[in-house]
């Protein structure tokens, strides 16, 4: 990559040098109009019309061009609603708080907006895209500036004073499209690699539910399981619910503590481990770092785990579970878990997951959605589990598709990461690429 001939210091402590003939600006100084918008009162439908005038949200935001919303607005809206104002295409947009703070978007669309976006309009000697550009290379140390707890948020005069280094009018134009030129074909290869992702996730499930439902042998013969959602299974398998496979244990299927007989017990520095959903999901029984001390893990030793036994997530997450490993450390669940013992004589534990486990099979899935479907369900409990039906073969067959579908499974899931780590590398380059050309690091044109 070429560089240009002299630097000068920008004066700015996170961007250090640039090109001697670019200047340092603030953004306010470089648009005739920055301002944001209001929300029509959401509660009035009337307010509201698919064939109306665009109106942009921060969730409209997509890091690109934004050509459409998900919401429209008509004109009893306008009336109402003074705050409003149609900001011109062409124009940049920042979402300033939520969950989609530091979003960027460029307008193809005359379009009015909410209150969280920062919209920067009418620019003067600048190419919007360059700054699109600069805002995405200043990102990071944007939301670094973000103040509030639970809803951080940057202002718009934080906006609107930023200092960027800006080229002349023809550089910034050739910078711009070099970048749009670059990211486009990096974004490509994202893409095709996404794709693979999902059609390797899809062979992963479409293979495990093949196997657990119908076993390894082709040509088996089959039977009516006397269930609509899972079909046919071999002959020689059962049909079982979940409560006849678990040990004889009176607590074989138990759920956590009641949330406040454990909230006020619980530490970061304590002996004993708090494991939570977080380890269920990640299959991580060394993530976390929610504690009790001994006089806590005593007065809850009802709720301790135990390796071999299968924890099951109940809320958010619903249908994810694992097995709990040999070097654990000693601990209890949270109220936001089920733990299951299952009869080791009977049902073979990684069969159980391949089984259960949402991302490997629609099994558990099909019977909740249908739950779901006559009542209202915010999470699971033990009285659901225990009826949940699961196909079972003889313990020897689960041993063999068990050790089947790893070696399977491993091999799929070490494609996935290969993937997952060259879009990692792609989007690194893509990044690396923005903040040197904005930056004047690299020479383009």
């Amino acid at each position: 990559m070429k560089q240009y001939s002299k630097y000068k210091n920008s004066g700015i402590d996170w961007l250090g040098n640039i090109p001697e003939h670019w200047e340092v600006k603030r953004v306010k100084d470089c648009f005739k109009s920055i301002g944001s918008g209001s929300t029509p009162k959401s509660s009035m439908e009337s307010l509201y019309d698919d064939e109306g005038y665009y109106w942009i949200q921060s969730g409209d935001l997509n890091d690109g061009y934004v050509s459409d919303t998900k919401t429209k607005i008509n004109d009893a809206a306008l009336e109402r609603t003074p705050a409003l104002r149609l900001y011109p295409k062409n124009s940049l947009i920042v979402a300033m708080y939520g969950a989609t703070i530091g979003k960027l978007g460029m307008t193809t669309i005359d379009a009015y907006t909410n209150q969280a976006c920062c919209v920067m309009s009418e620019p003067s000697n600048l190419n919007t895209r360059f700054l699109f550009y600069e805002f995405s290379f200043f990102k990071p140390t944007m939301l670094s500036f973000a103040t509030g707890g639970g809803q951080p948020n940057i202002s718009q005069e934080d906006i609107k004073l930023h200092l960027f280094p800006l080229p002349p009018f023809s550089e910034q134009t050739s910078i711009a499209a070099y970048l749009d030129e670059k990211t486009a074909n990096i974004d490509r290869r994202i893409e095709l690699l996404r794709n693979k992702i999902d059609n390797y996730k899809q062979l992963r499930r479409s293979l495990i539910s093949q196997v657990v439902t119908r076993g390894l042998n082709p040509d088996v013969k089959l039977k009516n399981s006397g269930i609509e959602w899972l079909g046919d299974v071999p002959e020689h398998w059962e049909v079982k619910r979940v409560k006849d496979v678990v040990s004889s244990n009176q607590d074989a299927i138990k759920m956590g503590p009641f949330g406040s007989s454990l909230t006020d017990r619980v530490n970061y520095d304590g002996k004993y481990k708090v494991y939570g959903q977080w380890n269920v999901v990640g299959n991580d029984f060394f993530a976390g770092k929610n504690y009790v001390d001994e006089k806590g893990y005593k007065e809850l030793i009802n709720f301790q785990v135990k390796p071999g036994e299968i924890l099951i997530s109940m809320m958010g997450t619903i249908g994810k579970c694992a097995t709990i490993p040999n070097n654990i450390q000693s601990g209890i669940m949270d109220s936001h878990i089920i733990k299951i013992s299952l009869n080791k004589k009977i049902i073979h534990n990684r069969f159980f997951e391949y089984v259960y486990d949402k991302d490997n099979s629609n099994i558990v899935k099909h019977q909740l959605d249908k739950i779901k479907r006559g009542s209202i369900m915010d999470g699971l409990n033990s009285s659901i589990v225990k009826i949940l039906s699961i196909p079972l073969p003889p313990i020897t067959e689960q041993t063999a598709i068990a050790a089947y579908l790893d070696d399977k499974t491993a091999q799929i899931d070490s494609i996935i990461g290969k993937c997952e780590k060259q879009i990692e590398q792609l989007s690194e380059l893509r990044r690396s690429l923005i903040a040197q050309a904005v930056t004047g690091q690299i020479k383009v044109c």
